[in-house]
């Protein structure tokens, strides 16, 4: 008699979606809410439509809640009270009268032949408004006025000038009949001499991690090890290879003499190393869960040294001396003064006033902050939670607060069984999600129960963890319990 078992291990898995969408929010955002918070008695309190205080700048004159435990949907915090409003729940009239002062300020402006203050009346009568009364003069101010027009032409020639010299030159002359230095603006009447020498122009290229691109504008040798470089021609310990090619960071890229190239970092960085720096991660090349550096070739190279390099290049200098001429305005004498007289002086008057109070006001608060999405939750089963060996069990999983991946590792008495120590499910960032996932349990799993549901040995341990875009994650523990075989229930046939 003779008879065959066949059992097929495979994977079965649920396909959760198509094309996975990266819909997480920002893991940080500002809140502004306004909250009413009751009344509150102030007695005889001033009344106004509304009362605003800035909170750390205002004296509020009341005890009210400092801080406000923000929650919604996806996001928590503590917000922190940055403004309290009032508004009054009644308006009562009260008179009084009260003394009223009032600066006056005014002026007296005429033309005389002598700076004499005495020209001008000591006094200045006011009545204005109810305010009666004189104030006194405080200060008498001259202005002279010139005899104008008066102009001249006037020529310097410059000393040496470098480069191109300008259309116009600022020249202080000194004017004989006012006795006066002017500073006046002169135009370029022509260049009445000229020097030609050689010079040098520079221009450098920093080729270190932060100034690293896929376009390559600065150099950095890549490599597969962290030893040697340039199909392993060039050791990353010794001076750098001087390139042919100019990387400077001037727009003419012909003629430049290379007089310095070291390195412009002090190790070989690896791309895994560096892609949690957000400056450099964008630049970096994602391929198969891991950073790598992209060649000017087109290569994936997973290490990189930069390199700084200076240029130069021969240019002509230009010298001048130049003559510059114009017509320029000089002072005048002085043909009389106009004088201003200022008095100044506080005058007073009674005046009946109307004050309005209220006792009772509304109070809301106004809470800012920034509040942080809320933490990664994770939580599932095992379905069935005693399963057989060769039967198939589910991984039925739920997510919250947008997470992009689930992992699942094999405990390790398990890992040859599956041929893999973790399963790794890109998931939607989704605020809640159901995720399930399948496999087929090996024939040669050890049994944890008996028949009877005697322990035999621990449940197998399956941790479980969901983790974000932004690195945060959570964990649970998942058990296993292992009983009897799907060939059970098979039946043998005798075959004639």
């Amino acid at each position: 008699m003779k008879f065959k078992r066949v059992i097929t291990l495979g994977l079965i898995s649920t396909l959760i979606c198509s094309s996975i969408s990266f819909a997480i929010p920002n893991t940080s955002l500002g809140k502004k809410v306004e909250i009413y918070k009751g009344q509150v008695n102030l007695p005889n309190h001033e009344w106004r439509e509304k009362i605003e205080y800035v909170v750390g700048k205002d004296e509020i004159p009341f005890n009210y809640d400092s801080e406000y435990n923000y929650s919604d949907s996806d996001y928590q915090g503590t917000l922190k009270a940055t403004k309290v409003t009032i508004t009054p729940k009644q308006k009562i009239e009260n008179k009084y009268y009260v003394t009223e002062y009032k600066n006056f300020n005014k002026n007296s402006v005429n033309t005389y032949g002598t700076k004499d203050d005495n020209n001008f009346s000591s006094t200045y009568y006011i009545d204005e408004d109810g305010y009666k009364g004189n104030i006194p003069r405080t200060n008498v101010s001259w202005t002279d006025n010139w005899v104008t027009n008066r102009t001249e032409w006037i020529e310097t020639e410059t000393g040496w000038i470098t480069g191109s010299s300008p259309n116009s030159y600022s020249y202080n002359y000194y004017d004989s009949k006012s006795n006066q230095n002017v500073n006046v603006t002169l135009n370029k009447v022509r260049d009445t001499s000229t020097q030609t020498s050689e010079s040098y122009k520079y221009s450098e290229s920093y080729g270190n991690r932060y100034n690293y691109s896929q376009n390559n504008e600065t150099l950095g040798y890549m490599s597969s090890n962290k030893d040697k470089y340039w199909s392993n021609s060039y050791k990353f310990s010794n001076a750098p290879r001087r390139p042919t090619d100019y990387y400077g960071n001037q727009p003419d890229k012909d003629n430049w003499e290379l007089i310095e190239c070291e390195w412009d970092e002090d190790k070989v960085y690896s791309a895994d190393e560096l892609s949690g720096i957000s400056e450099i991660r964008p630049n970096l090349a994602y391929i198969n869960g891991s950073y790598w550096w992209k060649s000017s070739q087109g290569n994936y190279n997973k290490y990189r040294k930069g390199v700084y390099l200076k240029y130069r290049k021969k240019i002509d200098l230009y010298k001048y001396k130049t003559l510059y001429g114009g017509n320029v305005s000089l002072p005048n004498y002085i043909r009389d003064y106009t004088g201003t007289a200022n008095y100044s002086g506080t005058l007073s008057k009674q005046v009946e006033k109307k004050k309005y109070t209220s006792d009772y006001w509304d109070v809301n608060i106004t809470y800012e902050g920034n509040v942080g999405l809320k933490d990664v939750q994770v939580s599932g089963s095992v379905i069935p939670s005693v399963s057989q060996k060769g039967g198939k069990i589910t991984f039925d999983i739920n997510t919250r607060y947008y997470p992009n991946k689930i992992q699942i590792f094999i405990p390790s008495e398990l890992q040859s069984q599956f041929g893999k120590s973790v399963i790794t499910l890109n998931i939607e960032e989704k605020a809640y999600l159901n995720t399930k996932h399948s496999e087929i349990l090996s024939l040669d799993i050890d049994e944890t129960l008996d028949k009877e549901g005697n322990k035999l040995r621990e449940p197998y341990k399956f941790k479980v963890r969901a983790t974000r875009s932004d690195g945060k994650y959570a964990e649970i523990t998942l058990n296993l319990d292992v009983s009897g075989t799907i060939l059970d229930n098979l039946k043998t046939m005798v075959i004639n």
